[in-house]
């Protein structure tokens, strides 16, 4: 299941260019679903138009439609706008300060405080989706750095990272959370905003989903 970010009278980030994180990852996301339903058969979104989700409403539809691995789609901003790169998230405690004050503005502009992310993790044991979670995460990771520095300059890798993103709580299955470069950075803002780059993006994350996949199948 393919979850794009936002939506609604939720923006989510804006670049200086006017640009809205929930337009973004909503067409990257319509790209990898495409892409990976080639070989995958359906690919279900939590949101396939501009609508308002909810946080519990996403984690629901996961449930319901039983997905095998849940991936949410956002775009990063940060103060200083020199900051840029790809980074990928699977659920845990916050790798650092950074990581935990985004995963605390992604959960506050859905109505969700840390502390109910925090007391969601307290009860969870640390079992086979959190080890299979940062594997995923590790796969796409590596395909985004890979294959986007290929045809751009400065990709930085960003590599993968834990934090309490509520959206990730109750999948039930390998969840993780994508950000696709930087609004906030004039230079990536440019490259989210056309087809080119959001298709590069696409097809970066359905690689490390599918070499994530074999290495589930063949046991590595």
């Amino acid at each position: 299941m393919i979850d794009p970010g936002h939506g609604g009278h939720d923006h989510g980030a804006i670049g200086q260019f006017g640009t809205s994180e929930k337009d973004v990852v909503l067409s990257i996301s319509k790209m990898l679903a495409k892409e990976l339903s080639r070989d995958l058969g359906r690919v279900t979104l939590t949101r396939s138009k501009d609508k308002y989700i909810s946080l519990d409403e996403r984690d629901k539809i996961a449930v319901r439609k039983k997905a095998d691995l849940f991936i949410s789609i956002h775009a990063n901003a940060a103060n200083d706008r020199k900051m840029g790169g790809v980074e990928t998230y699977y659920l845990n405690n916050a790798t650092d300060k950074a990581a935990e004050r985004l995963a605390e503005r992604e959960n506050k502009s859905l109505g969700k405080k840390m502390s109910d992310v925090q007391q969601i993790l307290s009860t969870m044991q640390q079992n086979f989706d959190t080890v299979e979670s940062r594997k995923l995460a590790q796969h796409i990771q590596n395909s985004l750095v890979k294959n986007l520095s290929k045809k751009y300059k400065g990709i930085k890798d960003r590599k993968v990272r834990s934090a309490l993103f509520y959206v990730l709580v109750g999948s039930k299955c390998p969840a993780v959370l994508v950000e696709a470069s930087f609004l906030s950075n004039p230079i990536e803002e440019k490259r989210l905003r056309s087809e080119s780059y959001q298709m590069e993006v696409a097809l970066s994350i359905a690689d490390g989903v599918r070499k994530y996949l074999n290495s589930v199948s063949y046991g590595t």
